[in-house]
């Protein structure tokens, strides 16, 4: 299975996505401090917009006939799943990408945690 590896940015002192972004630019990036970088994660969700580590995604979906709309912050789970999952505010919990939880074709990109944060905030 062969995964795209690119990177997008964000200014440190603004939240600002970087529009221009090289993807060679990132060991600079991470020494240098100024930007910072969010890995793709080599899915895309259900409108096939590419799915970045810090996006803020809608998971709406069935279990056991009741519907559901978790908000969920894309990262990398190296200690439970060792791989790209969500964790939900609302459950408090993290779910794998994948056969075995989320399924990308159930997800919808509405943002990201630093232009909106406040997505994530609960009631």
């Amino acid at each position: 299975m062969k995964r795209e590896i690119k990177f997008r940015a964000f200014w440190s002192d603004t939240l600002k996505l970087i529009t221009d972004f090289n993807n060679e630019y990132v060991i600079d990036a991470c020494n240098d401090e100024v930007f910072i970088v969010n890995q793709f994660t080599g899915i895309k969700d259900k409108n096939g917009v590419e799915i970045y580590e810090g996006d803020i995604i809608v998971w709406s979906g069935t279990l056991d006939g009741c519907i559901f709309n978790h908000v969920c912050e894309v990262i990398f789970d190296l200690y439970q799943w060792c791989g790209w999952a969500i964790y939900s505010t609302q459950q408090k919990s993290t779910i794998p990408f994948g056969e075995h939880g989320c399924n990308p074709n159930e997800v919808n990109i509405v943002g990201n945690v630093y232009e909106n944060k406040e997505l994530l905030k609960t009631n």
